[in-house]
């Protein structure tokens, strides 16, 4: 333990409005309350930690380190259940902090490998708030730091919800269900909700929530005026944050969750990943009319070679595919990785938090499966002298071409706080999805349609 006087800082007494969770009162009163009713019961089977519900089967758990976790997940197509992945969770996130204090400099917690997602941590659930009056709330067994077993109720929510339009043409149209897993857990000031969500067309989006209160120090200045942004390369006197209060000054950050994606597309060997770019075609004899574009398709055979980073302006998306299974059109059957909104890492590389996550070098990584490599920053982030994880797997370059494999995903927001964040945040949203991409033949919700709606679509003239 270190206690540093740093010269300069504020410490006066203030009224900071801080958030007393014992002292709530909600004296607004908001809309009229929706609730969701299941008149012919509910879809959804739970026998244990197994799921059933329309074609999806799988299975869930809640462990002490990684928080929610999904097992052998699989789709029903026309009777047969074909596998879509073997393991999913988010072994890993880091919050590194933007001001240049010691103080704010040393906030870059590993919250699963320090503080562990599910021990001590892990929150019941409000039902009809963090989850629908319909869910059904689970209870389940952690421990202590002391190996002590205690069970937590409400600790995970699952539910059927409104999914809004799932298809339509015309006057004819669908409602969308959607199966949600939901999870929350508290890491000191922040609150995190991890939604699994399992569409009937075969879609899973993966929601990620925060909440919470923010992280603050305390500032000389009373008005925002008082650090205008120089924009002169100088940051003497200059604001790392959001002032919220007289004195009271939310800090610059960003926050990244690492998913572990586990894919056993038809099966556990075999799958490989291609990268999709699409790109104009240059304007000539082969684009008269400099209209037309391509999708470039690169199989990636190697570790090395699928270190990559997503790319908006190519709409750039990641195909996960069995290399030895076709649909009926000759295409793999696969799924596609669709990012969410991203953010790259500020700290440069070769800083200490870049060397202990070394996994923010890249957003997507796939390795070929080993045992032992759960854990993208090592088994002991917080402690690592020798560091581990995705660089050093992935520096033996092992073949991912046609193989078992696991998928990486790091997905980042740059949280620069509003006023109106404080002294609670209000939730916001991140994510990404996972989406069939030649896995069918065609939309598999067709299924239930009136088969004389089809014969009302021609093709465009």
């Amino acid at each position: 333990m270190k206690i540093i006087d740093e010269p300069g800082r504020f410490s006066d007494r203030i009224d900071l409005n801080y958030f007393n969770e014992d002292s709530v009162r909600d004296t607004r009163k908001g809309p009229a309350p929706v609730r969701l009713t299941q008149p012919e019961g509910s879809s959804l089977t739970i026998d244990g930690q197994a799921l059933s519900w329309e074609n999806w089967r799988l299975r869930f758990g809640i462990n002490n380190r990684e928080g929610l976790i999904l097992y052998n997940v699989r789709f029903v197509d026309n009777g047969r259940e074909r596998q879509v992945m073997y393991k999913g969770s988010m072994p890993e996130m880091v919050v590194p902090y933007g001001a240049p204090s010691l103080l704010q400099a040393a906030y870059n917690f590993f919250d699963a490998g320090q503080y562990r997602l599910g021990q001590n941590i892990a929150r019941p659930m409000t039902p009809g708030a963090d989850a629908p009056e319909n869910a059904h709330y689970l209870p389940a067994t952690l421990h202590r730091d002391d190996g002590t077993p205690y069970q937590l109720d409400n600790a995970i929510a699952i539910f059927e919800e409104y999914g809004g339009t799932l298809w339509r043409h015309g006057t004819v149209s669908r409602r969308a269900t959607n199966l949600a897993i939901k999870y929350y857990t508290q890491i000191e000031n922040y609150d995190y909700g991890f939604t699994w969500r399992f569409k009937e067309d075969g879609t899973i989006d993966v929601d990620i929530e925060l909440t919470g209160i923010v992280e603050v120090q305390g500032v000389h200045r009373t008005n925002a005026m008082a650090a205008p942004d120089k924009n002169d390369g100088s940051y003497e006197g200059q604001s790392f944050g959001t002032l919220v209060r007289p004195h009271v000054e939310a800090i610059n950050h960003q926050h990244f969750f690492v998913f572990r994606l586990d894919m056993d597309v038809d099966g556990a060997t075999g799958n490989g990943v291609m990268e999709m770019n699409s790109a104009l075609v240059p304007p000539g004899k082969d684009n008269p009319y400099s209209n037309a574009f391509v999708v470039h398709h690169t199989h990636f055979m190697s570790e090395l070679q699928a270190q990559r980073n997503v790319n908006y302006e190519s709409a750039r998306c990641w195909h996960i595919m069995n290399t030895g299974q076709h649909n009926s059109l000759g295409q793999h059957t696969g799924y596609m990785l669709m990012p969410g909104a991203q953010a790259i890492p500020f700290m440069p590389a070769g800083s200490v938090v870049r060397k202990k996550a070394g996994f923010l070098d890249h957003q997507f990584w796939v390795t070929q499966y080993a045992e032992d490599e759960e854990y993208p920053a090592g088994m002991y982030p917080a402690s690592n002298k020798v560091y581990d994880g995705l660089p050093q797997w992935t520096a033996k370059n092992r073949p991912i071409g046609n193989n078992d494999i696991v998928v990486w995903y790091v997905a980042g927001i740059t949280h620069i706080v509003r006023p109106e964040e404080w002294p609670v945040m209000p939730c916001h949203h991140m994510g990404f999805s996972l989406m069939p991409f030649g896995f069918f033949s065609e939309n598999p919700t067709m299924g239930q349609a009136n088969p004389d709606f089809l014969k009302t679509i021609t093709p465009a003239p």
